[in-house]
């Protein structure tokens, strides 16, 4: 079976939710919250069949206020799903996000253009191709522009036929099937089965019956079920969405950003060595010394940087660096 991972991001209230309920029939937005304030505050997830698999949706806040959530979102994605709504055209949430996905190494994607109801061909054709210069600025070189309408159904195949093609076989057999690694975005209990976390599966498989390993802290527990959109399966495989429900561990005792993993495959960290790269946006350089927040797979810290070869990082400028951070991360 072929599968991807698909984040969708863009400005707040351009349509990404529409956009995933009119693709799949599912709305993302089950708060209540969300409901009356008319945006999204948590993560969405729901799947899309296509022809040979299936395309795996993580719908992302555009608010600015939850651009944390969006980038536990963006853990592990292969591709995104840019929204621009053709009658705004890049807005400050548009240009985070896809700086965000840049950072983190994506570099397929798709633009849909929405509500192109609303506006001429030409204005929607000129926030398409803003958007595409955009997304290839940032290092997502492989996309593609797709116009849509949500409200009249305008371009969904198409949009349908560009996610397909994002989809790349499952690593059923990868040579790294043996190791496993899934950094926790929600963690809770539920009555009669007890602890369940998700996440989307980095690496390796996971399998009912399964040791693994919680960092940091170092608990273990066993695989007493697992779920990819809440159907039971005996596997899970890299990049799928993935709730794993874990005995001789109780929902207390997880913090947030847990990982799980093959017993002894990862250790928790309180120095990191990185290469560290500034956003050419950024309205001033990094000062060595500078306390900034840390947002690595799901987890988040303070940590203070140590420039190794320079005093200050300018903006669109790398450079090696370690980061301290205020408690262990694995």
């Amino acid at each position: 079976m072929r599968s991807a991972l698909v984040g969708v991001i863009g400005h707040v209230d351009h349509g990404k939710t529409a956009l995933v309920k009119a693709l799949t029939g599912v709305d993302t937005d089950c708060l209540a919250e969300e409901k009356r304030r008319g945006i999204s505050i948590a993560l969405g997830f729901c799947p899309l069949a296509v022809a040979g698999g299936v395309i795996d949706l993580i719908d992302m806040p555009g608010h600015e206020r939850f651009v944390r959530t969006m980038i536990s979102g963006a853990t592990g994605i292969d591709a995104v799903l840019l929204v621009v709504a053709a009658n705004e055209g890049i807005k400050p949430q548009t240009v985070e996000h896809v700086g965000i996905a840049g950072l983190i190494g994506v570099t397929r994607g798709i633009v849909a253009v929405a509500k192109c109801d609303l506006v001429t061909a030409s204005q929607a054709e000129a926030a398409g191709r803003a958007a595409e210069a955009l997304a290839r600025e940032a290092g997502i070189a492989d996309v593609a522009v797709v116009h849509t309408s949500a409200l009249t159904g305008a371009g969904l195949g198409s949009l349908r036929d560009g996610l397909a093609a994002l989809a790349r076989p499952t690593a059923a057999d990868s040579a790294d099937a043996g190791i496993f690694h899934l950094p926790a975005d929600r963690v809770f209990a539920v009555a009669g089965f007890g602890t369940v976390v998700t996440g989307t599966l980095r690496r390796g498989a996971l399998r009912v019956g399964d040791a693994v390993e919680l960092q940091p802290g170092g608990a273990t527990a066993r695989i007493r079920g697992l779920q990819i959109h809440g159907q039971a399966v005996e596997t899970a495989y890299p990049g799928r969405r993935t709730a794993v429900n874990l005995r001789g561990v109780e929902r207390a005792d997880l913090a947030p950003g847990v990982a799980l993993a093959t017993p002894g495959a990862l250790t928790a960290a309180s120095w990191l060595d990185v290469e560290l790269r500034l956003l050419a946006s950024a309205e001033r350089p990094l000062k060595g010394g500078a306390v900034v927040r840390l947002l690595a797979g799901t987890t988040e810290a303070g940590a203070r940087v140590r420039l190794l070869d320079r005093d200050r990082l300018e903006p669109g400028a790398t450079a090696p660096a370690q980061l301290h951070v205020d408690q262990p991360i694995a």
